[in-house]
């Protein structure tokens, strides 16, 4: 998103928007960079849309070519509290892993939450009935 004008991120973001509220119903409030790239043209336009900007500390991604148990041992070792753990499944070994590293993490005591419920992201557009906000 970064080499895209101005004008071009944010129908890019909007209609990503648009689509995953069709298909939730609720709003979207969080905004993960594409390939963890930014500018602060970038960040600003994230801004400008009532979205908070997120990124991940750990990537099981750049481990592709790594085994499942590779994946969810580098994933297991590198997690820290707060961490944000980005898993691409669209390799078998990632999504082979995912069971792995959950028990792996559990094991050592982390517990699992969504990124908006980590990062206290409060529903400002919804009654007390939100389900985002609970």
């Amino acid at each position: 998103m970064t080499r895209l004008t101005e004008a071009q991120a944010a129908l890019e973001i909007e209609a990503g928007c648009k689509a995953i509220t069709d298909i939730t119903g609720k709003p979207v409030e969080l905004f993960r960079m594409p390939f963890g790239e930014y500018n602060d043209k970038l960040l600003s336009l994230v801004a400008s849309k009532n979205l908070k900007a997120i990124q991940w500390d750990v990537d099981a991604g750049a481990r592709l070519n790594q085994n499942a148990a590779e994946i969810a041992t580098f994933v297991i070792n590198a997690a820290r509290a707060g961490s944000i753990i980005l898993i691409n499944t669209e390799s078998e070994n990632s999504a082979a892993a995912l069971p792995m590293i959950i028990e792996g993490l559990r094991n050592k005591g982390f517990s699992f939450q969504t990124v908006g419920d980590a990062l206290k992201v409060k529903c400002t557009t919804h009654n007390e009935q939100c389900t985002i906000c609970d």
